[in-house]
C-alpha cells in the first residue's frame, strides 16, 4: 500500500500525509504540513508559517528533493537554545 493512504481504525482506506493520518500527527508534523502546503499553493513559505515554525523551536532550512520531503523529515531541526 503507497505510503499516501493509510487504512483508518475502521478498516477504511484514507489519505495519509507522510505515512500518518492526521489525527497521528504531533506538533512538527503539522508544521511540516503547514510548510508544505505553503510550498504548494504559493511557492514559499510564509511568514506566517515560518513564525510558528520558529516559536516552536524549530528552525526551517528548505525543502527536501527526495521522498522524505512530504513527510517533513529534512524541513527543520530543533534550534539550540
Amino acid at each position: 500500500m503507497p505510503r499516501r493512504y493509510k487504512l483508518g481504525p475502521e478498516g477504511e482506506m484514507r489519505r495519509a500525509w507522510g505515512g500518518k493520518l492526521p489525527e497521528e500527527f504531533d506538533q512538527r508534523d503539522m508544521l511540516a504540513f503547514m510548510a508544505e502546503t505553503d510550498l504548494q499553493l504559493h511557492g514559499a513559505v510564509s511568514a506566517e508559517t515560518l513564525s510558528a515554525i520558529h516559536a516552536a523551536g524549530y528552525d526551517y532550512e528548505g525543502r527536501a528533493d527526495d521522498d522524505n520531503a512530504a513527510s517533513g523529515h529534512k524541513l527543520f531541526h530543533a534550534l539550540a537554545f
